[in-house]
C-alpha cells in the first residue's frame, strides 16, 4: 500500500509511529470517506479497550461521562490532529 508513492513503513518512520496498523486504518478511512472521515464524532473501540471495530459515540453529555471516557475522546481527537497535520506537511513536502 502506498501513500503518493510512499511506502506506508517510510511514512510511520516519518511519523515516528510505532507500527503501521494504525496508519493503515487510517489511510482506509481517508480513502472510504475523504477528510471527512476524521471530522466524525466516530472513535476507534481500541482507544476504550474493547473491540477493534469502530462505533459511534454514545450521546452522553460530556458532563454524564466518566473521567476516563473523556480521557479516551481527546487521546483519539488528538491522535486524528496529530496524523492529519504530519499528512498536510508530508503532500506539501512533496509538492517542493
Amino acid at each position: 500500500m502506498l501513500l503518493d508513492k510512499i511506502p506506508v513503513r517510510e511514512v510511520r518512520r516519518r511519523l515516528n509511529l510505532s507500527g503501521t496498523s494504525i496508519l493503515r486504518r487510517w489511510l482506509a478511512q481517508y480513502h472510504k470517506e475523504g477528510i471527512a472521515g476524521f471530522n466524525t464524532t466516530r472513535i476507534y473501540t481500541n482507544m476504550l479497550k474493547q473491540d477493534k471495530t469502530k462505533i459511534t459515540k454514545s450521546v452522553k453529555d460530556d458532563k454524564d461521562k466518566s473521567q476516563q471516557e473523556l480521557i479516551d475522546e481527546v487521546t483519539a481527537l488528538r491522535a486524528e490532529v496529530a496524523f492529519l497535520k504530519k499528512l498536510k506537511a508530508l503532500k506539501l513536502k512533496q509538492r517542493t
